[in-house]
Parts: structure tokens; C-alpha cells; sequence
């Protein structure tokens, strides 16, 4: 939380002074959760080293800290949402808006939010009779979602340049899609499987 509250005061200090758009902040929010995805995912790692090597001692304690950053990283997300819900570009100068009227998700610099892939990987996944392979479901989200993404969206993380930030951003709406229960959590590794309580949300908030 003071990680939130650090980012917010310093950014809207600079919102005061002119020197920062919406956009600019939004890619803060982007940047600070792509590190915190990062750090998460290291700590993944290192711990499945320890158990590996039996020292189960070292590796609850990187369990642990991996379920804090996960902790503060949906604290983040949530501040973030707050703060596109603000929706600050309508009081920006008319001649900083771009002359082509592009909708909040094509602006150049933000991070399209996780809650924008859920029904799209639900979808996807619906649509291959209940689970596949992440890379073929990936290509399915990544088509239904083209003209949402942006190009911030397509760019690598700063943490793992060979990784898209659309498709870590998917992969995290999985994780979280599966705590929720709409997805399984006990599929083969690589594989996402809907549940039957995921055909139910989706019928429920498709809109189309």
C-alpha cells in the first residue's frame, strides 16, 4: 500500500506542474505491476529450485514472500482501475488531443486492464469444447481482442524482454480466473480448462 500511495503522490505532484498526461500515469501503473510480475514470477522459480533440492525451509519462506508481491500486485490493480475510472483525457487542451478520435483502449500508452480478457479467454476456450494448449488459446485471445489492445499492450516486459505484455497480462487473468473457479486449477501443464461454473459466467455476461 505505501508502494500506491508513493506512486499516486508523486504522480499527481506532477499532474499539478503540467508535466504528465493520463497516459504517462497509466504507463507508471503498467511498469510498476510488469516488475511486480516479474519479481513474482523469480520467486516462483527460485522456490521450485529449493523444494527441488528438498530444502523445504527456504522454500515456504519464498512462497510466502510470492504471496505478498501477489497481495500488493491486486492492490495495485485495483488502484489502477480507480484511477482510468477517473478519466482525467477530457479535461486535457484540446490541442494535446490526438486529431483522430481514438477510443481510451487505442491511445498510445495504456495498459489495457486484465478484467478486459476474461470473457475473451472464457471465450476462446469455450470455442475449443472446454480447454487447449495456452499458445493456441493465446492466438485466439490475441484475435479477439485486436482491436482493443494497444500498442503498449504489444511490447515486451522490461523484465523479460522475450515476454508480450498482453499475453503476461492474459496469463495473470488466468491465474486469477482460476482462484475465482472459472477455470480449472488441476489441468495438465501448459493446458487451460473452463469449468463448468466458467460456461456459466459466460452465458451470463457475454454480450454478444
Amino acid at each position: 500500500m505505501i508502494i500506491v500511495i508513493s506512486l499516486l503522490l508523486w504522480a499527481s505532484g506532477n499532474i499539478a506542474e503540467g508535466f504528465m498526461s493520463n497516459v504517462n500515469i497509466s504507463r507508471l501503473f503498467a511498469q510498476l505491476i510488469d516488475s511486480l510480475e516479474g519479481a513474482i514470477t523469480q520467486l516462483s522459480q527460485k522456490s521450485a529450485n529449493y523444494f527441488s533440492k528438498n530444502n523445504f525451509e527456504d522454500g515456504k519462506k519464498l512462497v510466502l514472500a510470492q504471496t505478498k508481491l501477489i497481495e500488493i500486485k491486486d492492490e495495485i490493480s485495483k488502484q489502477e482501475k480507480a484511477w482510468l475510472q477517473l478519466n482525467l483525457d477530457q479535461f486535457e487542451e484540446q490541442e494535446l488531443q490526438p486529431k483522430l478520435q481514438l477510443s481510451s483502449r487505442q491511445v498510445k500508452g495504456k495498459r489495457t486492464p486484465q478484467s478486459e480478457y476474461v470473457i475473451p479467454i472464457l471465450e476462446a476456450l469455450a470455442e475449443m469444447n472446454g480447454g487447449g494448449k495456452m499458445s493456441e488459446v493465446l492466438d485466439i485471445v490475441g484475435r479477439k481482442m485486436a482491436n482493443r489492445l494497444t500498442s503498449f499492450d504489444y511490447e515486451s516486459l522490461p523484465s523479460s524482454p522475450t515476454a508480450i505484455r498482453w499475453k503476461n497480462s492474459a496469463q495473470w487473468t488466468r491465474y486469477e480466473l482460476v482462484q475465482r473457479g472459472l477455470m480449472s486449477d488441476n489441468s495438465p501443464n501448459g493446458v487451460w480448462e473452463i469449468t463448468p461454473k466458467g460456461y456459466q459466467y459466460l452465458k451470463e455476461n457475454r454480450t454478444s
